[in-house]
Parts: structure tokens; sequence; C-alpha cells
């Protein structure tokens, strides 16, 4: 009795999920929220004109339908009168057609993937900001984040003393980052909650002026409190306080052409070109064809250098002990190594040997032009 009963538990589940689509009250409202994981709905799920049942917990009704050319909806249950020509007039920047439609790359976004999203695959905002592409940039939202900036970065001021936090008459004086109380005879502590129970020197503590840098002393209790100028903070407003103004990848908008990758290069960038173009920004295409086999396959780098491809061409890394150099690491080095002027991250600076690009960047078994991520 007790099995029959559980039976018609999971029937009666499965049958409201299945009927979710008509009943959209009856949809789940976040994700795994589905009935019976461990039964596969499409069991009793039966997609229309020849299309196959998929489960999936990421939909409001915990399955897909993926219908054959020619059909749609949630069971493959409506007709498309005329069937695009795979996509016509053809899905751009790599995309994809599948079931009539385009599924774009992560960076391009659009009916056809026309349109660059500069929102994809990494959200430019930082902090929880909203990302919106639009046609050459993109906008950060950062309403409700408590920061501000192009992209989020930058801490919201606060008015630390709106709340009024000094009791007992005190006043307060905003910080940087907080607040500080002068309490009135009598008071003392963070917000002048506590009494003072001694008697009060004869001698102001503030005589001696202990604040510093054009800083306010004021008495408070047996002690002072400093109100320090803008730029000092601190007890005595010794410590200078510095601001970081966000900063900007030079790499956004991509500056690099024709899907040429960019890297960020200090406060510059370098463009690293696909097959067939060249150029500060990849926009001068090459007067011959690439190479049908590798340019390593020649084993031109010498004296134990190891070989790495670059676009239609290569560079020779000549080892970490620079003991030579040379397009080829065909010359003997002599004196100390030149300095590297690259900052690599979790990787090391490496000599090329090539005048045009000197140094790059060695990550594990990788080369690099700018930085390891």
């Amino acid at each position: 009795m007790g099995s029959l009963y559980m039976f018609t538990i999971i029937v009666l589940s499965l049958s409201t999920r299945v009927d979710a689509f008509k009943h959209p009250s009856d949809r789940q409202i976040q994700i795994d929220q589905c009935l019976s994981p461990d039964v596969d709905i499409c069991d009793f799920i039966k997609c229309e004109n020849g299309g196959s049942c998929m489960k999936d917990l990421t939909t409001a009704d915990c399955f897909k339908c993926t219908c054959v050319p020619g059909f749609t909806g949630t069971i493959c249950d409506t007709t498309i009168t005329i069937l695009p020509n795979e996509c016509d007039p053809g899905c751009q920047n790599g995309g994809t057609c599948i079931d009539n439609r385009c599924e774009c790359n992560a960076s391009f976004t659009g009916t056809y993937c026309e349109s660059r999203n500069y929102c994809s695959p990494t959200n430019p905002c930082q902090n929880g900001g909203r990302c919106t592409s639009s046609s050459s940039t993109f906008v950060c939202d950062c309403t409700g984040t408590g920061y501000t900036g192009s992209t989020c970065a930058d801490i919201v001021s606060t008015n630390h003393c709106a709340s009024n936090p000094c009791q007992n008459g005190g006043s307060c004086y905003a910080n940087s980052n907080s607040f500080t109380c002068v309490c009135r005879p009598g008071w003392m502590g963070t917000t002048c909650t506590q009494t003072t129970t001694t008697t009060a020197p004869s001698v102001s503590p503030c005589l001696s002026s202990p604040c510093k840098n054009g800083g306010d002393c004021y008495r408070n209790g047996n002690t002072f409190v400093c109100v320090c100028r803008a730029g000092w903070t601190g007890t005595t407003c010794t410590q200078t306080t510095t601001t970081t103004a966000p900063s900007v990848s030079p790499c956004l908008p991509n500056p690099c052409k024709n899907d040429g990758n960019c890297y960020t290069n200090n406060n510059s960038f370098v463009c690293v070109c696909r097959g067939g173009w060249a150029g500060a920004t990849c926009t001068e295409a090459t007067t011959t064809a690439a190479p049908s086999v590798s340019s390593c396959s020649s084993g031109p780098c010498k004296n134990g250098g190891r070989c790495f491809n670059s676009g239609d061409s290569y560079f020779c890394y000549c080892g970490p002990t620079n003991a030579y150099s040379g397009k080829n690491c065909e010359i003997v080095s002599s004196g100390m190594p030149s300095e590297c002027q690259l900052s690599c991250g979790v990787g090391y600076c490496i000599l090329t040997g090539s005048s045009l690009r000197p140094n790059a960047c060695m990550c594990g078994s990788t080369v690099q032009p700018t930085i390891c991520t």
C-alpha cells in the first residue's frame, strides 16, 4: 500500500511538470526546483514531429525538445512555414547555425552574430556592476553597488556623520573612511557614551600641538582627537591618504582589427594579428601566403634555443641565462644581459633576440607577448 501511495505522488508531480508550459503559474521560478530529480521526465514527454526530449533542469518546464528542421515550439508542434537557408545570409564572426538560428561566440551578438558584445566573455564592470554593450563600447550601471566610475571601481563617498553617531551633545567630524567624535566635558569614548570618572587635568592635552600637517586638535575627556586636513589621516595626521584613479584598459575597446588579439603593455597595447594580417593594429595585409608547414620545422634556433611560431614567422627563446642572443641564438652574449622591460606577473621576462619585439613573457611552457594570465 505504501509503495502504491509513493507511485501516485510521483505521477502527480510529473504531471504537474509536464503541463507546466500550459500553466505558467506552476513553473519553477528558480533553477534546481524541478520535482523528482531522480526520475527522467522525458519518459512522460512526447515531442511532436520527430523531435527528441532532453532533461533540462535549467528551464521552466524541466525539459527541452530538440526539433527537426521545419518545426519549433515547446514540444515541436509549430511548423516553420519558410525554412531559412542556413541562417541566410550566414552566421558571422565564427557563429554556428543550429536549428535555423545563429549560435554566437561569447564576444558577439545579434541575429547573425554581426554585433560585437563588449560585455562578454568577461564582464568589464566591477563590484557587481551591470554591463550594457553598445555599437562601439560598453556602459556600466553601478546603481545599488556602492561604487561609481566608468567600471564601478570607485567607492561612493559616504557622509559618516549623517546618522549623528556622537551622543550626549558630542560634535561629529567625518574622516576619509570613518568619523571622529569631540565630546562635551564629562563624556568620552568613541561615541561620547562613557562618563569621565577622574578630574580633568589642569593642562590641556592640545597644548603640545600633537596634530601635525595643519590638523586641528580637540580635547576629548582626558586626551585629544585630531581632525586632519584633506590628504592626511592617522591619530596625529601623519599618514598620507592616497587615491588611485580607476585604470582603464587600453584594450577597451579593442584597437586590433581583423580579429587581432589585444594585450596591455603598461599604458599602451600590443596587437597579435591573425595569419594574413600585420601592422600595429592588424590593418596591413601580408603579401605572401602563410607557409603550409610550421616555421619551426627547420630547427632555426641554435645553441639549445627553443623555437616558437609567431604568426607567419618564428622567434627563438635562447634560455634564461641569456648566454646567447640574436634571431637564431647564434650570437654569444658578453657582459650582463640587458634589463627586461616587461612585467610578466606569474611568469618571467625573456629576451627573444628580435629587434622588433626584444622581450616576451615565459608562462610555463608557452610564451605570451606581454603578460602571463
